[in-house]
Order: C-alpha cells, then sequence, then structure tokens
C-alpha cells in the first residue's frame, strides 16, 4: 500500500511539475492563521513542527534508521530532510458548524493553487496541492486536505521531484 501511494504521489508530482509554470503560492501564511484561529475551538487538534523540532527530529530520525538494511528508510530520511515546517490539522471531533465554516475557509484559500490530484475512496475525498518551480525538479509547500475526513496535512519545503522517483521505486 505504502509503494503504491509513493508512486502514486511522484506521478502526480512529476505531472504537476511539467504543468507548474503557471506558479502560485499554497498561500502559508494564511493557511497557519487560519489554523491558528480554530487552534482553540473544542475538539480541534493541531500538531506542528517548526523549524527548529524538523532540525532536532532529522538527527534523530537518522540514529534511528543507521543500522537499518532498509534502503527506503534511508530514502525517505533525505526526502524528509528537505522538509522544513509541518502542520497537521483534525477536526473532525468539532461541531458540526465549525467543521464546515474550517473546510470552506481552507477550500477558499486553495482555490486559486492548482490541485494536483484528487483521489476518491468510498465517500472520502482527498486533495493534493503543491507549487512546482518552473523548471519542474521541485515542488514546494504540499498540502494534502481530506474535507469529509476533516483533516488538513501542509508539509512545507522544497522536495526535489528526483528524490520522490527514487523513493517510489
Amino acid at each position: 500500500m505504502k509503494r503504491i501511494l509513493l508512486v502514486l504521489l511522484c506521478c502526480t508530482l512529476a505531472l504537476a511539475a511539467s504543468a507548474g509554470n503557471g506558479k502560485k503560492s499554497v498561500h502559508e501564511q494564511q493557511l497557519n492563521a487560519l489554523i491558528t484561529e480554530y487552534t482553540f475551538h473544542d475538539g480541534f487538534e493541531v500538531m506542528r513542527i517548526g523549524g527548529l523540532g524538523t532540525a532536532l527530529l532529522k538527527p534523530l530520525l537518522k540514529l534511528a534508521t543507521i543500522d537499518s538494511q532498509d534502503e527506503d528508510a534511508q530514502k525517505a530520511l533525505k526526502l524528509i530532510g528537505q522538509i522544513r515546517r509541518i502542520a497537521v490539522v483534525d477536526y473532525s471531533e468539532c461541531d458540526e458548524k465549525t467543521r464546515d465554516r474550517f473546510s470552506r475557509r481552507a477550500s477558499k484559500l486553495l482555490d486559486d493553487v492548482e490541485m494536483l490530484m484528487e483521489v476518491k475512496d468510498g465517500s472520502g475525498i482527498m486533495q493534493m496541492y503543491a507549487v512546482s518551480d518552473s523548471e519542474g525538479k521541485t515542488v514546494n509547500d504540499f498540502v494534502l486536505f481530506a474535507p469529509r475526513d476533516c483533516a488538513l496535512i501542509c508539509l512545507y519545503g522544497t522536495l526535489p521531484l528526483e528524490m520522490l522517483s527514487e523513493l517510489a521505486n
């Protein structure tokens, strides 16, 4: 399953890179402001890892995989090294009004960003957004948004497509 998802993700990112010359922002500041605004609502769960946190996390992950013979773990570690900030939001425990309002506002912020892919699984939908550079070699600020599942995942950083494709193979 992991390998299928990674292959699907790499294919999508490669398509986005080739079509991504009309670069638009993922609105990192606006998304973070929206998350901050809702942080104190009941049932709104947020996990953020900032620059210092990711800097501290990278050596720990490296130490954990140092004896590993798993090449995928080593490649994933290199990829994680490119991420500078992470935000994970679960708002499924919020009241319906708050869930709907947050989903609408997040969707509105992502409306002018080119959607890479929309995956439907049963009744759930996962939308993937990112911005590629003009040469199509990197993807910046990757966002996964599942409004029906009440989840938002933001990976801020520059992810080289070559690394992603190596991980998928």
